[in-house]
């Protein structure tokens, strides 16, 4: 059978790499893929050897433009890497700026991805000897201002709750507001991640940290979980995560941006300009602005990586962690939900949640 034109054995073995010693996510896999496609049509075509592969693409009034999806890279091995020089691909960037239409930031992440991908080449698979992207610069980008609620608009999306589902949806929009999860991390949050006032996370590349619970994340808690274990009484699910759908099972991460997007609607925002991600910008920047919180500690609390990685979740101590959650002014925001944390929650062991 023969393979696909986009398929390459070279570039599945990168991505294999990344995804199984990396931890690479599957949205980032498929951004890498992508780009890393792209070169190698590239690559074909400054070589010549693409030749008549190239398609035309017509437009309703008749004028065509070149369609470089047709062309053939399965063929592409290490002797053609080993041809690559610098200026080939500065030459690259060339091209998706001219034909593509790339702005910087999808050059940028195109250069991201070759650099990665020739390192490997030359470190890990010792396929080549140099690398001939070890001088390439990626395009500099404007500063980007996150967008971010207001401590007053953070506040109307929590009165904002109602409905049948009204202390699942408050709690997850507590957490999300308080802690500056992820959605995925969210998702994938389980019973056996909560002990006492803490939460284990399991972040991007698999990274653990911890996350210290303030009053407002664990009284919303409180209020959830045992309407949670009725959910399951009356199910046949023994799901373990935390959020479940009226389903009784995991939350995708798509179902809870589309709960976002209700109430961020209910509260007369627009949904495309204030997302889940979004809320995770509010709660950095909420405990940056009214609890001063150290950079570095909020690099902690959000599991962003960058070259200091280690030495961040090395050197902080737990204080300094718990002290961001705290300092949220969102931490003493009371909700209409009866709550008795001192039947939910035991802050002075460290009592496992997972028993219902």
């Amino acid at each position: 059978m023969d393979k696909h034109p986009e398929y390459n054995p070279i570039i599945r073995e990168y991505l294999d790499y990344l995804l199984t010693v990396k931890g690479y996510s599957r949205h980032t896999l498929d951004s890498y893929e992508y780009d890393l496609v792209w070169l190698f049509r590239y690559l074909k075509i400054r070589n010549g050897s693409a030749g008549e592969q190239i398609g035309t693409v017509y437009r309703t009034d008749g004028t065509g433009h070149p369609d470089y999806t047709t062309i053939d890279i399965s063929d592409i091995d290490t002797d053609d890497l080993k041809a690559v020089r610098f200026p080939d691909l500065y030459a690259f960037l060339g091209f998706c700026a001219r034909e593509l239409g790339n702005d910087e930031a999808s050059r940028k992440r195109k250069v991201t991805a070759v650099k990665g991908f020739f390192r490997f080449l030359v470190q890990i698979r010792r396929y080549l000897t140099e690398d001939p992207s070890a001088e390439l610069e990626a395009p500099k980008l404007g500063k980007h201002q996150p967008r971010y609620l207001t401590l007053e608009q953070a506040q109307d999306l929590l009165d904002a709750v109602s409905g049948r589902h009204a202390v699942r949806d408050r709690a997850i929009l507590t957490m999300f507001l308080n802690t500056g999860m992820r959605v995925s991390e969210l998702c994938g949050l389980k019973t056996t991640d909560i002990q006492s006032d803490t939460l284990h996370i399991t972040g991007k590349g698999n990274k653990d940290r911890v996350l210290f619970m303030n009053d407002a994340c664990l009284q919303a808690l409180s209020a959830w979980l045992p309407q949670r274990a009725a959910m399951l009484d009356k199910s046949a699910s023994r799901s373990d995560y935390v959020f479940l759908s009226q389903k009784g099972g995991q939350f995708t991460n798509r179902g809870v941006e589309y709960l976002v997007e209700k109430y961020v609607m209910k509260i007369g925002l627009d949904p495309r300009q204030c997302t889940v991600h979004t809320l995770r910008h509010t709660a950095a920047t909420l405990m940056h602005k009214y609890g001063e919180v150290d950079i570095r500690t909020l690099q902690a609390v959000l599991g962003h990586e960058s070259t200091q990685t280690t030495e961040i979740y090395t050197h902080l101590d737990s204080g300094e962690l718990q002290k961001a959650m705290v300092s949220n002014p969102l931490a003493s925001f009371e909700t209409t939900d009866d709550a008795d944390l001192s039947a939910v929650f035991d802050l002075n062991k460290n009592k496992n949640l997972n028993k219902h």
